[in-house]
This record gives C-alpha cells, structure tokens and sequence, in this order.
C-alpha cells in the first residue's frame, strides 16, 4: 500500500512486504515451527542485506524471511557515513551502479549530507 501524495525521500521508517507470485512457497519452509530458509530465500536475504553497500543513507531494521513472503523495515536516514579514502576516490550512494574497485585505505569516519533515495529506488533494486 502508498499511501497518496507522501513523500518517501523524506527522513523515516518504513515497513516493506514482498510475497511470491502466487504466495507460492519459494523461499523455504517451515518445519517445528523452524523457518528454514532455501537457497532463493538465501538470496533475498542477502540481497535485503547488501542494500546500504548500495544506497547510502539507509539502514535496515529487523526483517524476516517466510516461506512465500518477506517483511522488513528501512529507515531512510539522509545522512550517510562515508570513510575517507587515500588511494582512490570511490562514490558513495552510486546504487546497484558501478563504481571504482580499485583498493583503498580507510582513515576516518565522517558524516555527509545528501539527498536521499527514494524508498521505491530502493525497493527497485
């Protein structure tokens, strides 16, 4: 559910759900009372994981994983915490885009202002 005419760049928390098409059970199972996750639900898991590599400016709460669905909450934060590298400037809240890989050194963590991505570009990806 959107809700009309609200603003999902702005600072908050946000509750997300996925379901399989069909509510087909993909992701895994459940067995006494047990959530064994298969290796698609693996893949969302790491994939939900990975989103703040991604999308500076975004934390990520508690989530699960089910058998035909997912739940999680994201917190849009528009501030992000970047280190300063020595060998190579590298960019920070590229998304999925590609950025530099070349090897670097961090010395200091520091936070920096930015516009924040929208929750459905983070949903997106």
């Amino acid at each position: 559910m959107r809700l009309p005419d609200y603003d999902y760049t702005q600072s908050g928390g946000n509750f997300v759900t996925f379901y399989t098409q069909g509510w087909v059970h993909l992701l895994g199972q459940i067995d006494s009372g047990e959530m064994l996750i298969n290796d698609l639900g693996r893949i969302v898991q790491q994939t939900w994981l990975g989103l703040p590599y991604h999308y500076a400016g975004i934390e990520l709460g508690e989530y699960i994983v089910m058998p035909n669905h997912f739940h999680g909450i994201v917190f849009i934060n528009g501030v992000i915490r970047t280190r300063t590298r020595t060998k190579t400037s590298v960019l920070v809240g590229a998304g999925l885009k590609p950025v530099s890989t070349n090897e670097f050194n961090i010395q200091e963590l520091s936070e920096t202002n930015y516009s924040s991505h929208s929750l459905s570009e983070v949903i997106r990806a």
